[in-house]
């Protein structure tokens, strides 16, 4: 047992550090975090949504008496065609103490299958999800659970709106069809005379039909 404890102090010390060094790495840009401050922004190819943390254990089936515990920002895929989540912020504390937010990692964005001890761990079918920080492990012989649930009470006490922010960029190609709906949109506004409405109206058509295959508002 003294071995199996000290295993998860290393393991929570080694977890602690890295998501000091993740927060110290954005803590910079933190107060610019689009929808941090204020639920809007000025940049049309930018947004935030809050949503509730879905919290996982995943029970490995490689070594028994190991798990991970992992919280997650999930949001519909289908109302996020065309952006891609590059930051997520949380706040911990009651009452709120500090917000720490955290950079998504580069491609694949986001950690649909993720991979732990021989299991998959997805969301539900129509949504994406991206990991927030690193999760928590537990190393040592089993029974696994009794520590695992632990683990995962903490993690949920640490957040007591069990919120996350998370914040995205449109797609490039995304971006393209949105100034071409944009310029499109205005220049069925100003059209004047039969002939320039009809096309501007014709123009503005394929354009929103382009934009809406692949991407949203």
């Amino acid at each position: 047992m003294g071995a199996v404890l000290a295993r998860q102090q290393e393991l929570g010390y080694r977890s602690a550090m890295r998501l000091a060094a993740l927060a110290a790495l954005s803590v910079a840009t933190l107060a610019t975090v689009p929808g941090i401050a204020s639920a809007a922004t000025a940049n049309p190819n930018e947004k935030t949504t809050v949503t509730d943390i879905q919290y996982r254990i995943s029970y490995s089936q490689e070594i028994p008496g190991n798990c991970a515990v992992l919280s997650f920002s999930q949001w519909q895929a289908a109302k996020f065609k065309g952006w891609d989540a590059y930051q997520v912020a949380i706040t911990y504390g009651a009452p709120a103490s500090r917000t720490d937010s955290f950079a998504v990692s580069a491609p694949p964005k986001y950690d649909d299958e993720f991979k732990y001890g021989g299991n998959t761990v997805s969301p539900p079918t129509g949504s994406h999800w991206v990991l927030i920080g690193n999760g928590s492990y537990r190393a040592g012989g089993p029974p696994a659970d009794p520590d695992c649930q632990e683990i995962l009470a903490r993690s949920q006490a640490g957040v007591p709106d069990h919120k996350v922010t998370t914040s995205f960029r449109r797609t490039d190609s995304c971006v393209t069809k949105f100034d071409a709906l944009s310029k499109a949109q205005k220049a069925d506004k100003k059209a004047k005379g039969k002939k320039a409405k009809a096309k501007a109206k014709k123009n503005l058509s394929k354009a929103k039909k382009a934009f809406d295959k692949d991407c949203s508002k």
